[in-house]
């Protein structure tokens, strides 16, 4: 029945969408690397067992057997204690490995017990049953590993027909896509946002401080996520006012050059190559690279600035006064020679562990310099790209590992977020991979529409969805919060396009997470990359991320807000949908009273009215089309700006 509908499903125009029936459990990259990591332990178990069962002498039997097993000597010579010490040793260095790239203590810790077995034992105290012991312990270690692969494998491959019946006939539903209306809670967050970004270059107050190798208080993706929003909302609901959003967005950039951002790089170059260079972009490092093109890039299409084409124009300073100089172009050659390079099609972002949602960032980053500058890096690498995602990186149902190493082939779930998922990056595949997207979001979504219906009973007389969400503690920040849970629900409700459960969870969420406070302080309890993420979704609308990236740069049409005096009030809206009127949202932030709004793009010579909430203001433009009022503003004023004859 599967191989039907996958015939009926390339008439119908679903190819590349359904599933292989069929599917390898691994890529051919995977594969071969997996086949050489198989040969070095077959040979190390051989030789093990030649001096286990070819020698009577003790020491060599030790030897042997914690070649067979890592400690697995110490056993045998009654020492059992050092056997659990060795045990807790290797995995301590496989969280080294997975945390700063330290593979060398990996082998280390295994050769360090293998020496360590022949100067403890004791040929007049041994134990002998720990030779069949340490042999079956061996033996159900690696069974169990390939008996969980398989059985994972055949239980997706099992499921591809009826996923794949799902997916002739079942269409994504359509998110919600109207502009989102900016209140009390946006208003904070926006003005937040700004205070973060402008404070001084060399400060970071407000920042979650902590380790910089994984997870929410490492700074590159605080300042990647807080970017890419912003940039969201800058497209969204303030395309005719950047005075303050460009330079905020631009700090957040520069900001990434800052050495505390960056420096934990040449740790991890040393640890696994014994490189001491420091330079974060050129080579591997795709965790850095990756979320700062697709930041850039963002940039650069909800604003139009092009600062960092400059050659040079952004500078990584050492130490010892080294500077690595870049730019948007270099940074995207550099992601293209990493890619190309690459074995499995991704690059690593610590060396040897590759991650497929960074890789997907720099994905996107290419394409989106692609779309501004007319250039064609996103398609050299493409179908490269496609093969190692596709081959190397995706599961029998369509699901996508987060994490595999590019030496020795396999993949784990290491803690940094569900271990597979449907779409990937902060775009879901939405620009770089439509198919993949569409197919994603069909498997994701299935019964969401569902349960969002039934919440709908959940909403109370006042508005709020009346459910428990639980309060956890962040990992890495350790921030106890609920955004994370209301925002899976926000998110759910804003991709099947149920506005009701939306606004509900949205005023739920502001009930229960908001602080009341303002910068260093934050709008909401959570951590710093937490709200950052959650405000994809809240500030994605009606342009998502990757609609913005697949747009580019698109020039406000109508008259512009050149000046409004931040950071005594803020501005939360400034569009013109005809290119006739301006509509303006004007709050007051630390100060009320009067203010001075300039305006330019008007019709030369022209009378405007500005009017609403009570206001009812009339200027001239002047022959080059600028014009000001002074206003005042004590609280929220939402207000349009157009020609009084009109």
């Amino acid at each position: 029945m599967a191989e039907s509908i996958m015939d009926s499903g390339q008439a119908t125009g679903l190819k590349g969408l359904l599933l292989d029936p069929k599917a390898d459990r691994y890529g051919p990259v995977t594969r071969s690397l997996l086949v050489r990591t198989g040969a070095m332990l077959g040979i190390m178990f051989a030789l093990g067992l030649g001096l286990v069962f070819a020698s009577g002498d003790p020491v060599m039997r030790a030897v042997g057997l914690s070649m067979i097993f890592p400690g697995g000597g110490f056993l045998y010579a009654s020492w059992p204690s050092l056997l659990l010490l060795t045990l807790l040793s290797m995995a301590f260095a496989f969280l080294l490995w997975w945390a700063l790239s330290a593979f060398v203590f990996v082998p280390l810790v295994w050769i360090l017990s293998i020496v360590a077995s022949a100067l403890v034992v004791d040929s007049a105290v041994t134990w002998e049953w720990a030779v069949p012991a340490v042999l079956a312990a061996s033996v159900a270690l690696l069974a169990t590993a390939l008996v969980r692969s398989w059985s994972a494998h055949r239980r997706k491959l099992a499921s591809v027909p009826e996923l794949n019946e799902y997916l002739a006939t079942a269409e994504p539903p359509e998110a919600l896509a109207t502009p989102f209306e900016p209140n009390e809670l946006d208003r904070e967050l926006l003005g937040w946002m700004y205070q973060l970004a402008l404070q001084p270059a060399d400060q970071f107050e407000g920042y979650d401080w902590g380790e910089q190798y994984h997870g929410g208080t490492c700074l590159r993706y605080q300042l990647a996520f807080l970017g890419e929003s912003l940039a969201a909302y800058a497209a969204n609901q303030l395309p005719n006012h950047q005075q303050v959003v460009e330079p905020a967005l631009a700090s957040f950039i520069l900001r990434m050059t800052d050495q505390r951002v960056w420096k934990y790089w040449q740790v991890e170059n040393f640890l696994a190559r014994g490189d001491l260079n420091p330079d974060p972009i050129s080579n591997d490092n795709v965790m850095l690279t990756g979320f700062y093109q697709s930041q850039i890039s963002l940039y650069e299409a909800a604003t139009g600035c092009r600062r960092f084409d400059e050659p040079g124009g952004l500078k990584f300073v050492w130490k010892d006064g080294r500077v690595f100089s870049f730019d948007h172009q270099s940074i995207s050659e550099a992601i293209v020679d990493n890619l190309e390079r690459s074995n499995l099609g991704l690059y690593s972002c610590e060396p040897t562990w590759v991650f497929t949602f960074c890789n997907t960032q720099a994905a996107q980053g290419l394409l989106g310099y692609d779309r501004i500058h007319g250039t064609s890096y996103w398609a050299r690498v493409k179908e490269r790209f496609r093969a190692g995602l596709e081959q190397e990186m995706m599961t029998a149902d369509g699901a996508f590992r987060h994490i595999r190493t590019n030496v020795f082939g396999f993949s784990f779930n290491d803690g940094d977020g569900t271990g597979e998922y449907y779409t990937s990056g902060s775009h879901g595949f939405e620009d770089i991979a439509p198919d993949l997207s569409r197919r994603g979001r069909i498997l994701s979504l299935r019964g969401v529409d569902e349960r969002m219906a039934a919440l709908e009973d959940k909403i109370d007389h006042d508005g709020y969805l009346d459910i428990p969400v639980a309060t956890t503690k962040e990992r890495a920040t350790y921030i106890p919060s609920a955004l994370s849970g209301w925002f899976g629900i926000m998110a759910a409700a804003q991709a099947v396009g149920n506005e009701r459960v939306f606004e509900a969870a949205s005023r739920s969420m502001e009930r229960e997470c908001g602080t009341g406070a303002r910068f260093p302080q934050k709008p909401l309890q959570a951590g710093v990359q937490t709200i950052a993420m959650m405000l994809f979704t809240r500030w994605g609308r009606p342009l998502s991320l990757g609609q913005l990236n697949l747009r580019g740069y698109q020039a406000p049409q109508g008259p512009i807000l050149s000046h409004a005096p931040w950071p005594d009030v803020i501005v939360t809206r400034a569009v013109s949908d005809d290119g006739v009127r301006l509509d303006l949202i004007v709050e007051p932030y630390q100060k009320t009273g009067s203010c001075r709004l300039e305006f330019t793009e008007l019709r030369a010579n022209t009378r405007y009215r500005l009017s609403g909430n009570g206001v009812q203001q009339m200027c001239v433009a002047d022959g080059q089309g600028m014009a000001s009022v002074e206003l005042p503003v004590e609280q929220r004023v939402d207000l349009s700006l157009a020609p009084a004859n009109d």
